[in-house]
């Protein structure tokens, strides 16, 4: 099969129809867009499954309806098995799409990419997939950007389950939940400061075995604690990383993760959690303290640059409790908000994530 599809800004619907149909070869039709670095990603992805799909990029005039239909029709005399995706491509693709696919009797289909099925358009046609899921690296590479890890503990990026450190994660975030605030001013700027809270704090901590002095130096329990500690949010972070896991319908994860486009560190986002789920992505923004609406634009603004139109949004409050100006501005960018996790039950907070 041929499998030929405009390729445009959306980047799975661009990927899920060869991932799904491994197609002998993919012919991306581009307009206006380069499309050098998407078929670079797809190409690594399909090799790492051992697909032997050739990707070939044929520009094309969408200015005027013929001069597309003309395009399409070299394709196809070239490669008569053509098999046109109508998942994407503006108006004048889709007429000239339509116009040649009946000139040839040659069969339409469209991809759905969160349901990860193909349904023939023009015919009865049965489509045969591969069960296909994406990494968050590969996620990110398909939309250009690069996921970082260097500053990272090794636990925030691996997807496994690890009991040990389950353990540790859950004991410093049963600390933290007690009061958040007090949390906050213990892990801040000021974490040496003798405030009650901060003693607090740190007291705790020690009888967990989690930390202890050594002459004037604060020794961890092992790495992973160091990073729980390291700054404010992480326990949260990595508390709703380590559920993610318990749920079983994500497909891979990370925490922490620093996304930058292209290479390009100047512009730098992190997301506090990031999963993908079949093929689609799911950003979390995790607080442990007060939250504005700038939250809210700065998560949708990373998930839709890095995740497309399918990318699900989330919102994780430990206690701040948001208004009702809050909530409908989070509807209207179609994020999801749960809150008060700090008074969850796990199980709770494992079904919420679903």
């Amino acid at each position: 099969m041929t499998l030929v599809e405009f390729y445009d800004e959306e980047a799975l619907d661009n990927a899920v129809g060869a991932l799904l149909l491994r197609p002998e070869r993919l012919v991306l039709l581009y307009a206006g867009c380069d499309c050098t670095s998407f078929k670079k990603a797809l190409e690594k992805m399909l090799e790492v499954r051992d697909v032997k799909t050739e990707i070939l990029a044929e520009r094309v005039d969408i200015s005027r309806v013929d001069a597309a239909q003309a395009k399409i029709e070299e394709i196809v005399l070239r490669f008569p098995d053509c098999d046109f995706d109508i998942t994407g491509g503006n108006d004048i693709m889709l007429v000239a799409m339509g116009s040649v696919s009946k000139k040839y009797n040659l069969p339409l289909h469209a991809v759905d990419a969160k349901n990860r099925t193909v349904t023939a358009v023009n015919s009865d046609k049965k489509y045969e997939t591969e069960d296909v899921c994406i990494s968050v690296n590969e996620l990110i590479s398909l939309h250009g950007g690069r996921c970082t890890n260097e500053s990272r503990e090794k636990e925030a990026c691996r997807w496994q389950r690890n009991p040990d450190a389950e353990r540790d994660i859950e004991l410093v975030w049963e600390i933290c939940r007690k009061d958040p605030a007090a949390w906050n001013a213990a892990m801040g700027k000021a974490r040496g400061s003798k405030t009650d809270k901060s003693v607090s704090v740190w007291a705790k901590l020690k009888r967990a075995g989690l930390v202890w002095n050594s002459g004037n130096t604060i020794r961890y329990k092992n790495d992973l604690v160091r990073y729980l500690l390291s700054r404010q949010g992480t326990a949260l972070e990595m508390y709703t990383f380590m559920c993610a896991k318990l749920t079983e319908v994500f497909t891979d994860g990370q925490s922490g993760a620093l996304l930058d486009w292209k290479g390009r560190k100047e512009v730098e986002n992190e997301i506090d959690v990031l999963l993908t789920r079949g093929v689609t992505g799911c950003f979390i923004s995790c607080k442990n303290g007060m939250v504005d609406s700038n939250e809210l634009y700065k998560l949708n603004t990373v998930a839709e640059r890095f995740g497309g139109r399918y990318a699900e949004k989330i919102l994780v409050l430990s206690f701040f409790e948001p208004d009702r100006s809050f909530n409908e501005r989070a509807n209207e960018l179609g994020i999801r908000i749960i809150k008060n996790v700090r008074h969850l039950q796990k199980k709770d907070f494992v079904k919420k994530l679903n």
